[in-house]
């Protein structure tokens, strides 16, 4: 018993704590970084566990990982910097492993974790609400068109690796990622200690992609010898693919891969280099020359591409360049942000466009490039994005999109009834009614109550007559006219029009409002959708006649005119003179819709004829669609949904460029300033949404049709 007794007291004594905290100083804001410090003595370790790092990956309490430690800066001070976007945040600082401590004199959470509020220039204690430029975006992507991966800035690692850049294939086959994480270990001059590159430190400045390309530059801080590291996805090869290139100087690096398998891709080693996978057969190369370091994964099939690393980036960034070659810029004259965004635009829009040969996959365009959620084609992304490749100079790209379109497996909505009431197509058609699988099959959200779009139809037809005035190229108009575009494309637009409303019949249209169990209201004569049948159906006249076919031209145009005039009979709200987002919606404050301003855009209406609707309607979107927190960028609509009231990038866009076209040119570059700056900070890619309080990028991101495509678009006159 007394030895029990004796035991459980050295037990005690050992677990007393033996570190005396000095100070904890608050967290500050100093070049780009959060920096927290403490000032601790006889600390055995010292760690940070926080809300932007899950908590240091503890163990029940315990954190062990060096990664989380902080920089010893002085006898008993410890400073740790981290990047971290705007936003409120939550930490403790761990010392010992497990002895977890927070910061008095600020707001804690019900765990008692210390909350503290970043800002783009200041820690505080409050939440902050950000009216300027600045990063907010944690990830930049690359893909060669087949596989998509993606950086990390907070971890400082590749943490995604898809075979495919489409969100699903069918209905059954969920694209997942191959990797959790890819790091490197490196020793220096043939030591036998063992570093981490991701352990080292990364900074805004020193990330970026390189000359508009799909290339990643990110330069790890090493103390005087820098690692610089170039991640990208050839497009030299027509299989999925990963490649790291590292670049070291003064010093003999040796590194190693680090690879984390994703546990669901059924990972197994067969030999040195060669794994098996759900995904099929993957190959992995590694090679050290002349302090170069190279990591190639290839997916499916092994590498064609040769040489050494420096090789390997050169080929990679020769081929960019020869791409660009046909980049077309505008006219006028950009400045230097302006420029950098637009190529970089055209570089996104390449790298979301589907290079698959299998099935009907290839030319697809996605809504936004992983890690997106939207990496799903729409005909309505997709009609922006083919667009700014007609205009940017990309016309094989263009048609290629405009090929998957008329190529796809499509038709399950011909029919769909609802409660006695058909909401389908109604005739036999070629454009799918909301988005597509990446084997090019129609697919519609919502099971038993889907999205029915009828927008598409317009829409591609505008990207069809856009091309083709551009291209000159006639191939595609003389090869499915007869087949496919009259039959199944514009006289859809001519059947649905066929109501005593002469507008388009009820459906989802722009926002998917599905059809009629989502609180959203459902199905309505959508004015979006009107205004996408009158572009497609000028655009339909003008490609008739072109072939040839008189009769449809004018048909097709008599079928514009009529859907413009219950556009103007049905669609405005005659008291206000202001333009309604559909015949059902009768108050302003249900009714006001950014997506009309493309009555403006496409030349419908005009400033001589209907200036009093022109300028009612956007005095209308600056009283009730406008930022309050900010002097620029709308909301979309006023639905109420959190999604609906964030500032929504793709219509700031469009309504700058109306008020350009409406000669309002100072309105105009004030929130064309505004989207462009927000784009320089991160990367020169565009988000979805800007978050109402803070403007930070949320929703998917890279956009691609809503965002590249559309900042190209408003530079041209089309």
């Amino acid at each position: 018993m007394q030895s029990y007794i004796v035991l459980c007291l050295l037990f005690s004594l050992c677990n007393i704590e033996a570190f005396n905290i000095v100070q904890m100083y608050e967290p500050m804001y100093e070049n780009g970084f959060v920096v927290f410090k403490i000032e601790v003595e006889d600390a055995k370790s010292v760690f940070l566990a926080g809300s932007f790092n899950n908590y240091a990956h503890n163990y029940n309490g315990y954190v062990q990982d060096m990664k989380y430690s902080f920089d010893v800066l002085s006898e008993n001070t410890y400073i740790r910097r981290e990047l971290l976007i705007p936003g409120q945040y939550a930490f403790k600082i761990v010392i010992d492993n497990d002895n977890w401590v927070a910061l008095p004199q600020f707001p804690a959470d019900s765990a008692g974790n210390t909350i503290f509020f970043v800002s783009d220039s200041a820690v505080s204690k409050q939440p902050v609400i950000i009216e300027t430029p600045h990063w907010s975006f944690n990830d930049l992507p690359f893909s060669n068109g087949i596989s998509a991966s993606k950086f990390n800035i907070r971890s400082k690692q590749i943490d995604t690796l898809t075979n495919h850049i489409y969100k699903q294939k069918n209905e059954h086959d969920v694209t997942q990622s191959l990797i959790s994480a890819l790091d490197f270990t490196f020793t220096i001059n043939n030591s036998t200690k063992e570093n981490w590159l991701s352990y080292l430190t990364v900074d805004i400045p020193h990330i970026s992609y390189l000359d508009h390309s799909g290339i990643v530059l990110v330069a790890y801080s090493e103390g005087n010898h820098p690692i610089l590291a170039s991640f990208f996805s050839s497009f030299s090869e027509t299989h999925g693919n990963l490649n790291i290139v590292l670049q070291t100087l003064g010093q003999n690096y040796n590194f190693a891969s680090q690879i984390q398998w994703n546990p669901l891709a059924n990972i197994s080693l067969v030999s040195y280099g060669v794994y098996t996978s759900t995904m099929g057969t993957i190959y992995v190369t590694e090679q050290n020359v002349d302090g170069y370091y190279a990591c190639t994964i290839d997916i499916g099939n092994k590498k064609t591409r040769s040489g050494t690393p420096i090789q390997l980036l050169q080929n990679e960034i020769n081929w960019w360049k020869n791409w660009h070659k046909d980049s077309v810029l505008p006219e006028i004259t950009l400045t230097v942000e302006q420029k950098n965004l637009y190529l970089q635009s055209l570089a996104i829009l390449k790298m979301a466009q589907c290079r698959e040969t299998t099935d009907k996959s290839y030319g697809q365009i996605l809504a936004s490039l992983p890690p997106g959620e939207w990496n799903i084609c729409w005909i309505r992304d997709a009609a922006y994005a083919m667009n700014g490749l007609i205009y940017g100079g990309h016309l094989q790209e263009a048609k290629d999109g405009l090929r998957f379109f008329l190529n796809a497996k499509i038709g399950t909505y011909v029919n769909w009834e609802i409660d006695n009431y058909d909401y389908g197509v109604g005739v036999p058609y070629q454009i799918s009614v909301c988005r597509y699988f990446g084997d090019g099959t129609e697919w519609s959200d919502g099971d038993a109550d889907p999205n029915i779009e009828l927008d598409g139809f317009g829409l591609f037809l505008w990207a069809l007559e856009q091309y083709i005035t551009v291209s000159k190229d006639t191939q595609l108009l003389t090869q499915y006219w007869e087949s496919v575009i009259k039959p199944k494309i514009v006289d859809v637009l001519v059947f649905t029009s066929n109501n005593p409303y002469n507008v388009i019949q009820s459906d989802s249209s722009i926002w998917e409002r599905h059809l009629v169990q989502n609180g959203e209201d459902g199905a309505r004569h959508f004015t979006y959708t009107t205004l996408t049948a009158i572009r497609g159906l000028k655009a339909a006249a003008a490609l008739a006649e072109l072939i040839g076919d008189e009769a449809a031209a004018m048909s097709y145009l008599q079928t514009s005119k009529d859907l413009t005039s219950g556009f103007l009979q049905h669609q405005v709200d005659k008291k206000r003179m202001v333009i309604r987002d559909s015949i059902e919606d009768t108050e302003i404050t249900q009714y006001i819709d950014a997506s009309v301003i493309e009555a403006v855009n496409w030349g419908i209406i005009d400033d001589q004829q209907h200036g009093t609707i022109i300028r009612n309607t956007i005095y209308a979107f600056d009283l009730l669609l406008s930022m309050k927190n900010r002097p620029h960028g709308y909301f979309r609509n006023r639905g109420g949904h959190p999604y609906d009231s964030q500032e929504w990038i793709v219509m700031d866009l469009r309504i700058a460029r109306s008020l350009k076209k409406l000669n309002q040119t100072e309105k105009s570059e004030e929130i064309m300033n505004w989207v462009i700056s927000q784009s320089s900070e991160n990367f020169n890619i565009m988000a979805e949404l800007y978050d109402v309080n803070l403007a930070n990028y949320v929703g998917a991101v890279p956009m691609c049709g809503f965002g590249p495509g559309a900042y190209i678009l408003y530079y041209w006159n089309q």
